[in-house]
């Protein structure tokens, strides 16, 4: 039998009078069989399953008869939440036939579907007919790219801006390049977060959140695919240019105008006679408004804008009576020298904290802005030539650029890679210079080796999954370094255990009456029955609302229920008793998060809505800088979402009746 990493019982009353006359039973279809079953089980090789179109979790299912044996011929359905079966966004499930062989027994395989994804499944065994039924949770582990939005149609010349989020496991994938292909009548638009690299001349770089941005515009009618590579994956957004009737001749997105001159902006609008309404989002028409409306033949032969500040501007002509639109964008730039004391730099590092080690950086960003004329404040300055040096002993950390120029939205930025050698509270000092006029900030990165602590929260809500069978609860871990300052980019190992369990009896509102609140039996934590491991044996002498003081079934993983009852940890090691609770009662975590920019981790906790109340967890949460380990952990008895009053009574009584 697999070894039962899961293992979760259904049992139900059966006084129909049908008993078993034998070790095994194989009736075929016979429904006596049918009748016969009193219980079933579902076994897993493991619970986290990589979500890589390959690994699988292997799957037997056990129907039981009154006198524990298994029992043949039993039709069994078996269900996974999400399917992905037919190519939808969810999980394959392959079932082995449809009943349990002569032991009883029936297997499948769990693997992530024809669309890779990670996330949670959860698989339900049911015996046909029979309100008996197991469940399985299952943790699909592995990288995915997600977009939004996931399709785009936009008019001709109009742009849209597409977020990608790349995710490992369920944890941002944060510095990770994604290629960028895009047919010919898509522009993907320069800025400063565009790269070319080897094999890819269109690329972006995922933050600390696992994201990154880029903005596309459409030349001429047309559909295709964007197709997004990285993380060894590969994701396509439908895309289609569409030409509304309506369209900006000029000017473009590539049209540069000095601060003080104008620009004449002229649309087409084919076929049409009736009134365009213009509107700029800076500057005036000669109405001296911000909008104005023309005739069709007025928009295509242009009207004069002026009065702009600098920074980018953006046009929108409309139809009147209609909702066909277009949309255009110049930049206003200010050639003019600089007045240090009108001017502004500020330098910002993000994060502020690093670990020691040159996989280790951090973005130094520096914003450029000017007063302007009237409400003109905060300027952004583009195309300004910002230097970037260490100040003091650099610790053998480095900067990737020294110098760059600002761009639309006046800012820039270098990356700041850690060395080997931490820092004092102080940090290392980062300097940013406008090169025209001298005028400088700095900023500072703080460099440790140690982790100062980890944190582990508990959320104050709880979410469900899997068609409300599971719970979902979110759980964040926080580093921080010696100082306070947040520990980004660090692996966080994660594990859960199930430290105790509750026999006992729901009340009418939901919640659990204990009768015994118990120890785990797996004194070592191994998941196997050692000659040292305990046997349940609560404090007490008398029968509690039908509930024996010791222990009363053994089911060992082979063989028939002893004809005695276990007494001890001795006799219990002996008859290879199963160990209670099961290993996963307390549900699964994913193995590792990564920290962001803020030190900040989050992640769910997914457990069965029958273990609510009745086990107590702990979350246990390791981490290791330069080979020095912290570690912090956080027990609670699993919570119980206030509306849920109908779930079972603990599924541990029925080992104490």
């Amino acid at each position: 039998m697999l070894a039962s990493l899961l293992t979760i019982a259904g049992c139900g009353g059966d006084d129909n009078g049908f008993t078993s006359n034998g070790d095994t039973t194989d009736p075929g279809d016979d429904p006596v069989a049918v009748a016969e079953a009193h219980s079933i089980q579902a076994f897993a090789d493991k619970i986290e399953v990589n979500a890589d179109g390959s690994d699988v979790a292997n799957i037997e299912v056990l129907v039981k008869d009154r006198g524990n044996r298994g029992l043949g011929g039993v039709p069994v359905t078996l269900s996974v939440e999400p399917d992905g079966s037919d190519g939808s966004d969810g999980y394959n499930l392959i079932v082995d036939g449809s009943e349990t062989n002569q032991s009883g027994e029936l297997t499948a395989r769990l693997g992530s579907g024809q669309t890779i994804r990670a996330g949670n499944a959860i698989v339900t065994a049911t015996v046909d007919g029979r309100d008996l039924s197991s469940t399985l949770g299952f943790t699909f582990v592995g990288p995915t790219i997600e977009t939004n939005p996931t399709s785009v149609s936009i008019n001709q010349d109009e742009t849209e801006t597409i977020v990608v989020t790349a995710l490992s496991g369920t944890n941002p994938a944060n510095n990770q390049p994604i290629c960028i292909e895009a047919p010919d009548f898509v522009e993907v638009i320069e800025n400063n977060q565009i790269t070319s690299r080897p094999g890819c001349p269109t690329s972006v770089t995922t933050d600390g959140d696992g994201k990154a941005e880029f903005t596309i515009r459409i030349s001429e009618p047309g559909e295709g695919l964007i197709r997004l590579s990285g993380l060894g994956l590969t994701r396509d957004i439908p895309v289609e240019g569409v030409f509304s009737g309506i369209r900006f001749l000029e000017p473009d997105s590539d049209t540069l105008v000095r601060l003080g001159e104008s620009v004449t902006a002229r649309v087409e609008t084919p076929d049409f006679s009736g009134n365009v309404l213009l509107a700029t989002t800076s500057g005036r028409f000669a109405n001296g408004q911000s909008t104005t409306t023309l005739t069709a033949g007025q928009a295509e032969n242009g009207v004069v804008l002026s009065e702009f500040q600098t920074g980018r501007v953006t046009l929108s002509a409309t139809k009147a009576g209609s909702n066909e639109r277009d949309t255009t964008s110049f930049l206003v730039f200010d050639d003019s020298a600089l007045d240090a004391e009108k001017t502004n730099i500020s330098l910002q590092a993000t994060p502020a904290t690093l670990s020691v080690g040159d996989d280790n950086h951090a973005t130094l960003t520096a914003t450029l802005t000017r007063e302007g004329s009237g409400d003109g404040n905060n300027l952004p300055i583009p195309n300004e030539l910002v230097s970037f040096t260490i100040v003091g002993d650099s610790l053998g950390a480095s900067l990737s650029a020294p110098a760059s120029f600002t761009g639309e939205e006046g800012t820039t930025s270098t990356r700041f890679v850690a060395g080997g050698t931490p820092s004092s509270a102080g940090g290392v000092s980062v300097r940013a210079c406008i090169a025209s006029i001298n005028l400088c900030d700095e900023a500072q990165v703080t460099i440790t080796d140690k982790p100062g602590s980890i944190s582990i929260g508990l959320a104050n809500v709880i979410g469900t999954t899997n068609d409300d069978t599971a719970y979902q609860l979110p759980i964040s871990v926080i580093a921080t370094d010696v100082n306070g300052g947040a520990l980004s980019n660090v692996t966080i190992s994660l594990r859960v255990w199930p430290v105790r369990y509750r026999t006992g009896f729901r009340s009418i509102d939901g919640g659990l009456i204990p009768v015994d609140v118990i120890p785990n039996e797996d004194v070592n934590r191994n998941v196997t029955r050692d000659l040292g491991d305990r046997w349940s044996n609560p404090p007490r002498n008398n029968i509690e609302n039908g509930l024996a003081p010791i222990r009363q079934k053994c089911e060992p993983s082979t063989g028939s229920e002893p004809g005695d009852t276990i007494q001890n940890s001795t006799e219990a090691f002996n008859a290879g008793c199963k160990l209670l609770p099961e290993s996963t009662a307390a549900g699964s975590v994913p193995a590792t998060v990564t920290t962001d920019e803020n030190g900040l981790a989050t992640f769910n906790l997914t457990y069965l809505k029958d273990r609510a109340n009745v086990i107590e967890a702990e979350i246990i949460a390791t981490a290791q800088v330069q080979s020095t380990e912290i570690q912090s952990s956080r027990t609670f008895f699993l919570p119980r979402e206030e509306e849920d009053d109908n779930l079972p009574h603990s599924p541990y009584n029925v080992y104490f009746e």
